[in-house]
């Protein structure tokens, strides 16, 4: 039962997810993760692996699966699957040689060094499995504890800190005149544009208008600030949004505490509702795509909205099996298209 709050003066205040209801990043994010996989494997181990053995179908149901809902968490995910699988074994040697790698701590001293460690000259386990294997059904058939991380899956600290996983993503996402502006130093992997320029927004402007006249809109984001930020200019949105949460409001308050504060985790959604001046009391929807999204909501104690955007690939089936995931994780309604949640909103 949703309680609605008694200060009747107050907009109903609506927080939305970014990725995949405000913009479509089927092309970017989600692209991104699909070559990061690919790009990692032949640049920083040296396998030969094609380019369509990971689909975007593929991410897209790894990601689905729940608590992945940052796309450098989805992407190291898929990576350590495939190589804690390949490779259950391996030789002291090489371990130390990994070890010493890691220790170098800076982005281009670990590729050297990755360089020449490999997977000690034998990749033929993992092209092996990499054509045998899809992704999701590897992913969700995993055997290993969630803290079995491949000593060759590389993602310890941040972008220029040893963390090539992140290093590539970034490059490949900002591109190269975007990356060398954000962390001041010049690509290794990616001179090409950024995937971010092949993202376009959901909502017409003019959708936007009708739903801020009635409402308080509010954005609670798995981006970087700088990423959200980039975003909203871009497509000249900022005016539309009271506040915005990211991934910098999640990063700072978790120095403080032993937990993550990830979705399915309330802390971005309370956040928002706390910079916009509204309580769980207050009439609060939050929109989102992903079943964490769903759940924080519903950790919230504020209405969980799903939405699938009708406007991609995915075939009929797939948008009707991501729904009902939705549903199930408890979103109160689903829908497609913003013309139907407007709707949908105006009544409440």
């Amino acid at each position: 039962m949703w309680i609605y709050g008694s200060d009747m003066s107050k907009k109903p205040l609506i927080i939305f997810d970014m990725d995949g209801v405000l913009v479509d990043v089927t092309g970017s994010y989600r692209e991104v993760t699909r070559r990061t996989v690919i790009e990692y494997l032949r640049q920083v181990l040296g396998a030969d692996v094609s380019d369509d053995f990971i689909t975007l179908a593929d991410v897209a149901s790894v990601k689905k699966s729940g608590g992945l809902n940052n796309d450098w968490d989805l992407t190291d995910a898929i990576l350590n699957a495939y190589l804690i699988k390949a490779y259950h074994h391996i030789d002291e040697a090489v371990l130390r040689r990994l070890r010493e790698a890691k220790a170098a701590g800076d982005d281009h001293a670990v590729f050297e060094q990755m360089r020449r460690i490999g997977l000690a000259g034998d990749t033929a386990k993992l092209e092996d499995l990499v054509r045998k294997q899809r992704a999701p059904a590897l992913f969700s058939a995993a055997q290993w504890s969630e803290g079995d991380r491949s000593p060759f899956l590389l993602n310890q600290g941040d972008v220029q800190a040893g963390n090539l996983t992140k290093r590539i993503f970034q490059e490949l996402y900002l591109g190269s005149g975007l990356f060398r502006q954000i962390y001041g130093e010049e690509p290794i992997f990616c001179r090409n544009g950024g995937y971010i320029e092949r993202e376009r927004m959901i909502p017409t402007l003019a959708q936007l208008d009708e739903l801020s006249g009635p409402h308080t809109l509010s954005i609670a984001t798995g981006r970087p600030g700088v990423e959200a930020e980039y975003a909203l200019t871009q497509f000249s949105i900022g005016h539309y949004f009271k506040t915005m949460v990211s991934e910098d409001n999640v990063v700072e308050a978790e120095k403080e505490c032993n937990e993550s504060l990830r979705k399915p985790h309330p802390f971005s959604l309370s956040l928002s509702m706390e910079k916009s001046g509204y309580t769980s009391n207050d009439s609060v929807y939050y929109i989102g795509d992903m079943p964490d999204d769903m759940v924080a909501a519903g950790r919230t104690q504020i209405h969980p909205i799903g939405f699938v955007n009708g406007d991609t690939d995915e075939s009929e089936e797939q948008k009707h099996e991501h729904a009902v995931l939705l549903e199930h994780h408890g979103a109160c309604s689903v829908f497609s298209c913003f013309s139907e949640l407007i709707s949908f909103l105006k009544q409440q």
